[in-house]
């Protein structure tokens, strides 16, 4: 009991689509995927060495685009498109010339601490002054502590 087509209309009679893998698929030494919700062909570009170093370097030392902006002179909008995994942007060598010159200052300037420093109590840095007075070493006329007598 096949349906039949309508005589009067001019849609065609609507075919079975099939259905594709689940998953992504890939040939040897291509660049690109088979989306598997639209069966569309993506390219995946390859990422360029100087935006995987500017990554690296941002997740590294936690600095945001917009100070790297600042102290580049480059657009904020510029700085997150070099840091966006969907977005082509490659970058200047410009930009990458800039920002290889004032890379010293923007790590400098960051807020958020790298290395993980426990802190030292009132007590004890009270503790080593007052040891610290007995024999202190000095350097000139001027008095010097030496950052051990600090670590317990």
């Amino acid at each position: 009991m096949g349906m039949k087509a309508n005589p009067h209309s001019s849609r065609p009679k609507a075919r079975k689509i099939a259905r594709r893998s689940p998953r992504f698929t890939r040939t040897k030494g291509s660049r690109g995927v088979t989306n598997p919700v639209t069966g569309r062909y993506c390219l995946r570009a390859r990422v360029g060495g100087n935006r995987t170093r500017l990554w690296a370097i941002v997740r590294l030392f936690q600095i945001s685009p917009s100070d790297i902006a600042e102290a580049t002179g480059f657009s904020r909008p510029y700085i997150a498109r070099l840091l966006s995994p969907k977005d082509d942007l490659e970058g200047s060598s410009d930009f990458f010339r800039i920002l290889e010159q004032k890379l010293g200052t923007i790590i400098e300037g960051r807020t958020a601490q790298f290395f993980v420093v426990p802190a030292v109590s009132v007590q004890r840095v009270r503790a080593v002054m007052e040891l610290g007075q007995v024999n202190e070493p000095t350097v000139g006329n001027n008095k010097v502590l030496s950052i051990h007598s600090f670590v317990a």
